[in-house]
């Protein structure tokens, strides 16, 4: 049996979850003393909690408990039951996460490690730890925990990493020192292992992005998206890690200028690799708002005006739906899409006063334009003369709207036979 078990301990170190599972399956229906059995559900627990499924995890530690009591009062069981609680939170539906899990979570780790100072993953915990007290807004509590993590002892051999990067994160979202932050990543990076996931590497990759776009260096901002999408061409990343970098470098290259025809391969390819949501989507419905400002200013307007109505396709109650109205409005009008335009541009309009909203000169100014397209005059004064009542008027658009007004008033004339007032 302790071939068996330094076998499957083996695998589980090399992340291969299933294969362990497989082992310890067989080795279960072997008659085995209580505390062998024990032995095993712990590994299976790790199995468990490595392949997302805390639930099971902390079913299996109870029956290893039930099997052989003294088990869970070693560290590494102690280490792993709290990691299953936490696991168990952070997966939990938004609004149905039990606060007991956090609760119980913290818990153990304290007490793990005030009664064992020494423990050889002591490292590990503190970071869980950190982690958890993170999630809760204990920003001091937590940096504390992150700091301590670098001192310990620890068997993942990615810890430096996992906290350097942390402390980066809480730098740059919390204190909002975006020097420091990048400081930590870079030794976060720096430090990553070789042998490690890349997975974790791109998402430290696009952090770095997100700084350096914050810190507007979004030249450098491009050039840590661009190095992290290369390697999301490795063998062996997971589908969501590879569709999570591709949002993620399309969120950094749309910030910057002269990307439009980047941002647009990135998200077609986003969009074809990702599965269809049957209904509210806030990450398609920004997906498609990235890509129809991208087909705008790459003058594909008919592309630009289907992709603005599909982000609000996607998010019904996308709190910029007047503006994204406006946009598809703007990328009619370039096709020469008149009817289109108007009837765009009332429907912004109508749907901000019946929310209260403050309407724009602009929206006004675009309807004026497609009356006057339209050859309906009269409307098109209307539309110019709301524009005029809501321009500044030290804007910078008010001289042409009293051109195209007057322009309105001379055709209204004309048709009607009268001179212009």
């Amino acid at each position: 049996m302790s071939l068996r078990l330094s076998e499957i301990e083996a695998l589980l170190r090399a992340k291969k979850a299933k294969s362990a599972e497989v082992k310890i399956t067989r080795a279960l229906r072997m008659t085995l003393p209580a505390h062998m059995q024990a032995e095993l559900l712990i590994l299976r627990a790790r199995a468990k909690l490595l392949t997302s499924r805390p639930e099971g995890g902390l079913e299996d530690i109870s029956k290893a408990t039930q099997l052989h009591a003294p088990i869970v009062q070693q560290p590494h069981v102690q280490e792993l039951q709290a990691d299953c609680l936490f696991a168990r939170y952070e997966l939990s539906a938004l609004g149905f996460a039990e606060r007991s899990d956090w609760v119980n979570a913290e818990r153990i780790y304290t007490t793990l490690l005030e009664a064992n100072p020494n423990y050889d993953n002591a490292g590990w915990v503190s970071y869980q730890l950190g982690r958890l007290l993170l999630s809760d807004n204990r920003i001091e509590q937590a940096l504390a925990a992150f700091h301590t993590a670098l001192l310990q002892s620890s068997h993942v051999i990615a810890l430096t990493s996992y906290a350097f990067e942390r402390l980066a994160f809480i730098a740059s979202y919390e204190q909002r020192d975006f020097r420091q932050a990048l400081v930590y990543l870079d030794k976060s990076i720096q430090t990553y292992p070789l042998s490690e996931d890349r997975a974790w590497l791109v998402q430290a990759y696009f952090l770095r992005g997100r700084i350096l776009r914050d810190m507007h260096r979004l030249q450098e901002a491009v050039q840590t998206a661009e190095a992290a999408l290369k390697l999301t061409t490795q063998r062996g990343l997971p589908r969501a890690s590879l569709l999570e970098a591709l949002f993620n470098a399309a969120e950094i290259f749309s910030r910057a200028e002269h990307q439009h025809e980047r941002v647009i391969a990135v998200l077609e390819q986003y969009l074809s690799l990702s599965k269809r949501p049957p209904g509210v989507s806030v990450s398609w419905s920004r997906a498609y708002e990235m890509l129809a400002d991208a087909y705008f200013s790459a003058g594909h307007y008919e592309r630009a005006a289907t992709s603005y109505l599909a982000a609000l396709q996607y998010n019904p109650y996308h709190p910029w739906e007047y503006a994204l109205y406006l946009r598809a409005a703007r990328a009619y009008y370039q096709q020469g899409l008149y009817d289109q335009t108007q009837r765009i541009v009332q429907r912004a309009i109508q749907g901000a006063e019946s929310e209260g909203q403050t309407i724009d000169f602009r929206a006004y100014d675009l309807l004026g334009s497609a009356y006057y397209a339209l050859n309906k005059f009269p409307q098109s004064v209307e539309a110019f003369d709301k524009a005029l009542a809501l321009i500044p008027s030290n804007d910078a658009s008010k001289p042409k709207i009293v051109q195209y007004r007057q322009y309105a008033t001379e055709a209204q004339a004309r048709d009607n036979g009268t001179t212009p007032s």
